[in-house]
């Protein structure tokens, strides 16, 4: 593209989005219109310290191809799994986008072999799920709650599905579209509620907990919260609220904070969970250069995020709400095509961006949903794709070298499984 093309683009869409702002001032008939089903109400102003300013892909987060070495498992035998954990005895947990639950056992030639037929959780969506020490599973299903499903057994409980009374925040209230969780040294889960529009059942009968993910983020409402559940006590209460669709949850090795990412304003956020500055929540990484999705804590004390997909232009519309509301209209079809990649975070307690890991195109792995260290290992869930995968750490630059300072990294394109 000649530099002449480039800057009549970019006074193009200036000129465009003063034309938005214009409308903006004189659009109160907005406050009237609604939004499509599942969303209820209008579209309203985003809240300017939700506002995301996205890092470019340079410095630490210069592109590379890490991830092309990536081995893809269970191709065409699973679909939108968005997280993987992992049992006491090494057992792998994956639940499908249709809510069926599948173990994977490695046989006798060390590979990783599919056991469907674990559990079926249906109507459900189950999204985020860990084991606790007693080896049961506790997972959040997008539609009706947090659930725990018994070690040895095939069918959920029900654990919570509302705020309880006593808690200090919105006493007594449902919550919808439960999606990730951990749980604590001392047993309590904290899990994240995204958003106030609940997932429907797409026309193949799924559950679409994307359309209800995209018109949070156009609807401009932060109506997501941080929240904890005690088995002890059975007590559920909200610890945070006005979040732009909280996401991924991992608990503190030593349980002192809980972190959260919340997707829209894309930025890990911290919550404190004891000493002096308990009860408080800040910002440990802001400005990603993706929307940050599933997170958990690696080996040896840092954090591992999924960035499920790259910046996009819609950032740019998030302070007007004129093209938020022609969007959610727009039929997907009509949409600009959406930009792939794979893309994963190592961040240190301090709120230091050790590295990046990329598949820069995800002509490989790409919507890398949840990521879980495991056996010197990276496991990937995956929202949107038929396969999971993971990548040996061994194969991994170290921390440093992968800076825009260091040569392009160059992956080899793993394909034969564990």
């Amino acid at each position: 593209m000649g530099a002449r093309e480039t800057c009549t683009n970019r006074l193009g869409a200036t000129l465009l989005l003063v034309v938005f702002a214009g409308l903006e001032a004189s659009a109160g008939l907005l406050d009237h219109l609604p939004l499509p089903h599942p969303a209820t109400g209008s579209v309203v102003s985003v809240p300017s310290h939700l506002l995301p300013q996205p890092h470019p892909l340079e410095g630490v987060y210069a592109t590379n191809t890490v991830l092309r070495d990536a081995v893809r498992l269970f191709e065409g035998q699973i679909e939108g799994a968005e997280t993987i954990s992992f049992a006491a005895d090494g057992s792998m947990m994956l639940m499908d986008k249709w809510g069926a639950a599948h173990w994977a056992t490695k046989g006798k030639s060390g590979q990783y072999e599919l056991r469907p037929g674990a559990a079926r959780i249906s109507p459900g969506r189950p999204l985020g799920h860990v084991f606790d020490k007693k080896g049961n599973l506790i997972f959040a299903d997008a539609v009706k709650g947090i659930f725990m499903l018994k070690k040895g057994e095939t069918s959920a409980t029900l654990l919570t599905d509302s705020v309880s009374d006593d808690s200090p925040i919105t006493p007594g209230s449902p919550f919808t579209y439960a999606d990730d969780l951990d749980i604590g040294p001392d047993g309590v889960i904290y899990f994240t509620a995204a958003s106030d529009i609940t997932p429907v059942p797409h026309k193949e009968g799924y559950i679409d907990t994307l359309d209800a993910c995209i018109l949070t983020m156009l609807k401009g409402d932060p109506s997501g919260r941080l929240l904890s559940y005690d088995p002890a006590t059975k007590k559920t209460h909200a610890l945070v609220e006005g979040l732009w669709f909280p996401n991924g949850v991992a608990v503190a090795p030593d349980g002192s904070y809980v972190l959260f990412t919340e997707t829209a304003p894309m930025r890990v956020q911290r919550h404190w969970l004891t000493g002096p500055q308990k009860g408080t929540t800040d910002t440990l990484v802001g400005n990603l250069p993706g929307f940050p999705d599933g997170m958990s804590a690696g080996s040896d004390g840092t954090f591992w995020v999924a960035l499920v997909v790259p910046n996009t232009p819609l950032t740019k519309l998030f302070p007007f709400r004129l093209p938020r509301f022609l969007l959610a209209w727009l039929p997907k079809w009509a949409w600009p095509p959406e930009k792939h990649w794979g893309a994963v975070l190592q961040v240190s307690p301090k709120g230091e961006v050790l590295r990046i890991l990329m598949d820069p195109d995800g002509s490989h792995i790409s919507h890398v949903s949840a990521v879980t260290e495991h056996d010197g290992k990276l496991f990937f869930g995956n929202l949107a794709k038929n396969y999971v995968s993971y990548l040996d750490l061994a194969l991994t630059p170290p921390v440093g070298k992968s800076k825009a300072s260091a040569a392009p990294l160059t992956g080899r394109g793993g394909h034969s499984e564990l």
